[in-house]
């Protein structure tokens, strides 16, 4: 009996050790599928860096220039949109921004040169309304009898007194050698 005893305690180890090597192999196929599991998603994130791969010296470039995604999100959105409102691609919404963003500015130019051409136009007008007024005086002058010769000595005395002689000296007839032309300004003849 003995012998038996001995054989079913084998018998058990045995078994014990099958149940034992059973949980281990389930242990190793459970470790198998976890490696499997992240062999594939290793693979999944392999391809996607591979399908990233080209954009990376676009993105270096980028932060070397400083512009996160939060300076360039609202140009990608407003790609985005503009893609929507116009029914097309994104790369034809992408160029066609920056056409409208170029013509912006040059419009911006051009108003900028009008605004300068405006104000030149507006500065030769009051030059030219002067001349007009100057005109229309040296007319009115020569219908009141006045030659040439006395409105260039008219004009002598209107730049002397320009030039910071007192208003009651000049024109009076005090000495100044326009005698003629002082008593004509004064209503004497």
């Amino acid at each position: 009996m003995e012998e038996k005893e001995e054989k079913r305690n084998q018998l058990m180890l045995i078994e014990q050790e099958f149940q034992e090597l059973e949980k281990e192999k389930q242990q190793l196929e459970q470790i198998r599928n976890n490696i499997e599991q992240q062999k594939r998603d290793l693979e999944v994130r392999e391809n996607r860096l591979i399908e990233y791969e080209p954009l990376i010296p676009s993105v270096k470039e980028l932060q070397d220039w400083g512009i996160t995604f939060t300076i360039i999100f609202p140009y990608i959105m407003a790609i985005h949109q503009k893609a929507i409102e116009e029914n097309i691609d994104l790369k034809t919404s992408a160029s066609n921004l920056v056409h409208d963003i170029r013509e912006n500015r040059r419009l911006g130019t051009l108003q900028s040169t009008i605004k300068h051409l405006e104000e030149r136009v507006s500065t030769l007008n009051e030059l030219n309304t002067q001349k007009q007024v100057a005109v229309v005086t040296h007319m009115n002058l020569q219908m009141m009898g006045y030659s040439e010769k006395d409105i260039m000595e008219l004009i002598e005395v209107v730049n002397g007194w320009n030039g910071g002689s007192s208003l009651g000296t000049l024109g009076m007839g005090q000495g100044n050698g326009h005698k003629k032309l002082d008593t004509k300004l004064i209503g004497c003849n």
